[in-house]
């Protein structure tokens, strides 16, 4: 009887556990950009300039936004022409492909992160010139610190050799960085960190990153984040980061899944992956997110959804 009882709270307590579990609603975008380049695999909105980066190429979109458009779509464009205030530029030089994944705004400058090539490619705003690109150095890292304060010289050494066999593993993979995010607020990062970058294919996926505040010329990797999470195999499957600053805390895009991740804990030392959303079936193939100032959440697609022809979908901040 006693076993019979634990069988049916364990289903009911499933049961439960399952209908509480939340799905993004479709219904409540708030618009949507019909396709202009085939898949939207990284993007970044600022205020009403929007910029989608694809798979791999020479050049992004950048398009401007309207926030009170009444209608989904026309949030870009005009009534007539679904492209109007939208353009293609050019990086530099023009006949290098790249895979942009992100872009960080730094005063004047625009930094774009570009995952083939594991550097920053910069734009200075103002000037209207392209600068020197900022490597990504990956290989000098140190486990985050604990209650008893710094790692010893063994766990640093440990560390390291166990990453830099999995970063030789991945030397050929043009995929390997997902994304980059600002650092939450909570961790009270003491190495002067201002990013994480989520690396795919590597059992310390989470790395803090600090970069040069006034040139932005040259990019370090400080601490290897500890994770919590039963699916290791999901670390590769992550194809995006953001920062999600009402919460003070990251949102992750497993493509596969189709799920919506959130990270949870304090510091680098202490990190959970948890399913914060599902995603539903018209956007299955969903490839990116971000999360602008204004909380608007922002998902982009390898492939126009059906319905509206539309590979980048925003929500705003009391829609999601």
């Amino acid at each position: 009887m006693k076993t019979l009882v634990s069988c049916c709270l364990l289903f009911f307590m499933g049961e439960k556990a399952i209908s509480a579990e939340k799905t993004l609603d479709f219904n409540r975008v708030t618009h949507y950009q019909i396709v202009i380049e085939p898949g939207v695999y990284g993007l970044f909105a600022e205020d009403k300039t929007v910029m989608t980066f694809g798979g791999e190429g020479t050049f992004y979109v950048r398009s401007n936004y309207k926030p009170d458009a009444k209608d989904k779509d026309l949030g870009f464009g005009s009534l007539h022409n679904p492209y109007d205030e939208t353009e293609r530029l050019s990086y530099e030089p023009k006949d290098k492909p790249r895979r942009i994944r992100n872009a960080l705004r730094l005063g004047q400058r625009t930094a774009f992160l570009d995952v083939m090539n594991r550097q920053f490619v910069v734009y200075h705003n103002e000037r209207k010139v392209w600068l020197s690109p900022s490597e990504v150095m990956l290989d000098i890292v140190k486990p985050p610190r604990d209650a008893k304060g710094e790692p010893t010289r063994a766990e640093i050494a440990a560390l390291r050799g166990r990453f830099s066999k999995e970063l030789s593993r991945e030397r050929e993979n043009p995929d390997l960085l997902a994304g980059i995010a600002k650092i939450p607020k909570a961790w009270k990062d003491r190495d002067g960190s201002q990013y994480v970058l989520w690396l795919r294919g590597t059992s310390y996926p989470l790395v803090t990153l600090k970069c040069d505040k006034e040139e932005f010329r040259s990019c370090l990797v400080q601490r290897a984040c500890f994770l919590k999470h039963k699916h290791k195999e999901d670390y590769a499957k992550i194809t995006s980061i953001t920062y999600d600053e009402k919460r003070d805390s990251l949102l992750l895009l497993h493509a596969e899944k189709s799920q919506i991740l959130r990270l949870n804990g304090s510091s680098c030392l202490s990190q959970e992956l948890e399913v914060d959303y599902r995603l539903p079936k018209s956007l299955s193939n969903a490839q990116s997110l971000f999360v602008d100032d204004s909380r608007r959440l922002w998902i982009g697609l390898k492939e126009a959804e059906a319905e509206t022809s539309g590979s980048l979908f925003v929500w705003n901040a009391d829609s999601w």
